[in-house]
């Protein structure tokens, strides 16, 4: 609200101008330590691939850890930790191409894709579960070829 003209102003009261910032220019990766695209694809389309961006992913770890032992079923020789950031991480790229936080849908969906939802799965998911999820709790490029290879 304005202030009265009969009312005094001291020269510390008064409206001072604002400085306006420039807007930035187009940034590009070019550092030696920007992540590079495995994509054969990307250069194609003009853009680097770094992922899906979406709201709340982290909760699709809490979701994956309380679905564990009663609706994912794991066998001996398989990492628990690397099921689990490989599964979190197909269903965070599930739910943000919704444009959505994820939820236990999408964790059933990721589980159902390599049987970890069936007592007994094929061979054949058994086979594609250890080549896929190997050290995908340490290595980022593997869960981005995890995701990619789902082709959401």
């Amino acid at each position: 609200m304005a202030q009265p003209n009969f009312e005094p102003v001291t020269q510390a009261q008064r409206v001072r101008p604002s400085r306006m910032l420039h807007v930035p220019g187009y940034w590009t990766a070019h550092r030696p330590a920007d992540f590079k695209s495995d994509r054969p694809d990307s250069k194609e389309r003009g853009y680097v691939y770094r992922g899906h961006v979406g709201p709340d992913q982290g909760y699709a770890l809490k979701l994956v850890h309380d679905m564990l032992h009663s609706d994912i079923i794991l066998k001996d020789e398989e990492s628990e930790e690397d099921v689990v950031a490989g599964l979190a991480a197909i269903a965070t790229a599930r739910a943000s191409s919704l444009g959505r936080a994820p939820v236990r849908a999408d964790i059933s969906y990721a589980a159902g894709l390599f049987d970890y939802d069936k007592q007994v799965p094929s061979t054949q998911a058994l086979e594609k579960r250890k080549e896929v999820f190997s050290s995908a709790a340490h290595d980022y490029k593997v869960r981005r070829r995890l995701v990619a290879s789902v082709g959401l």
